[in-house]
């Protein structure tokens, strides 16, 4: 199973100004951090979408020779104005970060070994863009790139009493701990979709390995 080097992040900030100087519209000059899903990823005329339904037209992606890898990336932008559509705006990225961006997936007994179960500690976890996001953070010596996932500890998804158990899983391949770095996450929630039925807001529950098994509850409403 490949393994995947991570977004290293000292801190994080979503959907927050970081400065300011308004105009009349209230836009220019205001550096906003965003996690957001990318939409169009296989063309060159990709687009960005925020957690809560903001469409941004990227006005300078040639200019800065930003190409997304992933459905997913950490952004910072200044709005330059609102485009023709609801809720979209014209905007020039700053910078970009790509965000690791996997399937939930259903583990064997025989994949215990290959998807590990080290120590990694959760710093923040939430559902946004119909994804489980997971800002973590590790020890590591900086030479071995580390493999999170997350799992259904069963052969499937499994639906009971309203809650799907899952386990966030971090495989070190040995790394001595020296500092800690800090990623982000995010997981796909598409096939959670398909076993809900009629049901308007589960609840996942994800346990994690923190030197101790700990749990979290997210409710996930269905749209």
């Amino acid at each position: 199973m490949k393994a995947f080097k991570y977004l290293i992040l000292s801190t994080i900030i979503f959907s927050t100004p970081l400065a300011s100087c308004s105009d009349d519209d209230g836009f220019v000059d205001v550096l906003w951090t965003d996690i957001v899903s990318v939409k169009n990823l296989d063309n060159d005329d990709f687009s960005f979408m925020t957690d809560n339904g903001k469409l941004l037209y990227i006005e300078n992606s040639e200019k800065i020779g930003y190409k997304p890898k992933n459905k997913r990336a950490l952004i910072n932008y200044i709005i330059i104005n609102e485009a023709t559509e609801k809720e979209s705006y014209n905007i020039k990225l700053n910078w970009a970060r790509e965000i690791t961006t996997k399937d939930i997936i259903a583990i064997k007994p025989a994949q215990e070994d290959s998807i590990g179960n080290d120590p990694v500690e959760i710093v923040s976890i939430w559902e946004g863009g119909d994804y489980i996001n997971i800002n973590f953070r590790y020890a590591t010596n900086g030479t071995i790139a580390h493999m999170i996932n997350l799992v259904s500890p069963e052969d499937k998804i499994t639906i009971k009493n309203d809650t799907i158990d899952l386990e966030f899983r971090h495989n070190a391949y040995n790394d001595q701990p020296h500092y800690k770095v800090s990623g982000v996450g995010s997981f796909d929630l598409t096939p959670i979709k398909e076993i809900v039925a009629n049901k308007e807001t589960i609840t996942l529950r994800v346990k994690t390995n923190e030197n101790r098994e700990k749990y979290y509850n997210i409710k996930y409403a269905i749209k």
